[in-house]
């Protein structure tokens, strides 16, 4: 009898938790042959690979001449959202799908919230006299509160989306900023207005940039869109350090058009120890893993699996991103 084709599938970069739990799904099934790769080995060790799974990889990029040198990659998945480091272009040209793994959203959406109550109440300030045993006195250090706030969502997705409705949670008015979108489905994904940047930067007490990175969003917050801001409003980032400019950011900062702004990801990370972000009194910093909870580990895992699974029966996936 013939012998049942394996699909040849390449694990590279994804997190510990993420990879043992795909592992454990992929030593159950019997019809697909994987191996564990890092990112800087010989790709020529993977020339069977049809399915290439990667995580994020942070100033690094899955090129075209990678790409290349996979003659049977049949599909690529990648372990969470977005997907800029990949050479979409390339694998386009080969109709080979890009398929990302949509079960990040919440966890990010709650990452943007935690953040958004943390800098809006002060808590850097209050943090740092607590840990120089300087109690603060009653009325110190004052935060903000929300309800009845404007919160502006720059890029209403999947996770712009969750993060409206946590807004609306807390009584706050929604806006939101996305050129594919109607403003129909803008008001579908909980926003009550859909505005060009500029007016949405004009009217939002709280900015939350959610949008994916692309040769037309990197730096959409700029320097112009900053001069635009409420002044005192604040900044939340939770998607990719380069949509902002950093050092457009910094000055707002330090002439007070924005009065706070909380980030979990940077230009360049990790950040080198002259970024100034690292000592501001106004600003939050996370490590990029504000999102990474124990849960979606096996949610992430699950949804990566599911794809392989597509890939084996023949059909594309339906978190295809790219075709």
């Amino acid at each position: 009898m013939p012998t049942e084709h394996k699909l040849h599938v390449a694990i590279t970069g994804l997190k510990a938790p993420i990879e043992r739990a795909l592992v454990a799904h992929l030593e159950a099934q019997p019809l697909v042959e994987f191996r564990l790769h890092e990112p800087d080995a010989d790709l020529r060790e993977l020339s069977a690979t049809e399915v290439w799974v990667t995580g994020y990889i942070a100033g690094g990029k899955v090129t075209g001449a990678q790409i290349a040198q996979l003659p049977h990659l049949r599909g690529i998945i990648v372990s969470g959202m977005g997907f800029e480091y990949i050479d979409a272009a390339a694998a386009t040209d080969r109709g080979i799908p890009i398929v990302n793994a949509p079960e990040f959203a919440v966890s990010v959406a709650e990452a943007a919230l935690t953040l958004m109550l943390l800098i809006t109440k002060n808590y850097p300030a209050m943090q740092r006299a607590i840990h120089a045993a300087q109690w603060p006195a009653p009325g110190a250090d004052r935060g903000r509160t929300l309800a009845g706030k404007t919160l502006g969502i720059v890029g209403l997705g999947r996770i712009g989306g969750q993060m409206a409705r946590y807004g609306a949670a807390l009584s706050m008015r929604i806006i939101a900023a996305d050129p594919g979108l109607s403003p129909e489905q803008a008001q579908a994904r909980g926003a009550e207005e859909l505005l060009p940047l500029p007016a949405l930067m004009a009217r939002s007490d709280v900015i939350c940039v959610c949008a994916p990175l692309n040769d037309s969003t990197r730096h959409l917050i700029d320097a112009q869109a900053l001069a635009a801001a409420k002044p005192g409003a604040y900044l939340v980032n939770v998607a990719r350090g380069a949509l902002v400019d950093e050092p457009a950011l910094i000055d707002a900062l330090k002439t007070g058009q924005l009065a706070g702004a909380a980030l979990d990801v940077l230009e360049t990370e990790p950040p080198l120890p002259s970024n100034p972000l690292l000592s501001m009194s106004n600003v939050i910093l996370t490590p990029h893993s504000l999102g990474a909870t124990v849960e979606n580990a096996d949610l992430i895992a699950g949804s990566v699996y599911r794809s392989i699974e597509c890939f084996l029966r023949g059909e594309r996936p339906p978190n295809t991103v790219n075709l």
